[in-house]
């Protein structure tokens, strides 16, 4: 994997379960990676009609070193946005991991 191809920074956070004193479970989020490189990649962006609102809806491809131990129940935040990963694609050869995910309308 050529390192002059990783030029945006992202940062990667994982889902924490927690139960109150009353018993409620909530999630919040912690970082898991606070700061790495990646090579983004947008695959489609659209714009959807949901429930009378007009929503955004973007794909995007990152690109980052194969050592990161991420998994699909992890969000990657990029430029102040948040994204849900859909699937994941290690490739040995090259040393990397594919991240494919979707913009997380809020």
């Amino acid at each position: 994997m050529r390192a002059g191809l990783l030029t945006e920074v992202i940062k990667v956070e994982k889902p924490v379960t927690t139960i109150d004193e009353f018993g409620a479970s909530y999630t919040r989020w912690e970082t898991f990676i606070g700061k790495t490189k990646a090579q983004v990649t947008y695959t489609s962006g659209n714009r959807v009609n949901e429930n009378n609102e007009i929503i955004f809806a973007y794909e995007v491809v990152f690109t980052v070193r194969i050592y990161h131990q991420i998994d699909e129940r992890m969000r990657i935040i990029w430029k102040n946005k948040k994204y849900r990963i859909l699937s994941l694609e290690e490739n040995k050869a090259l040393q990397s991991l594919t991240i494919k995910a979707e913009l997380i309308n809020e």
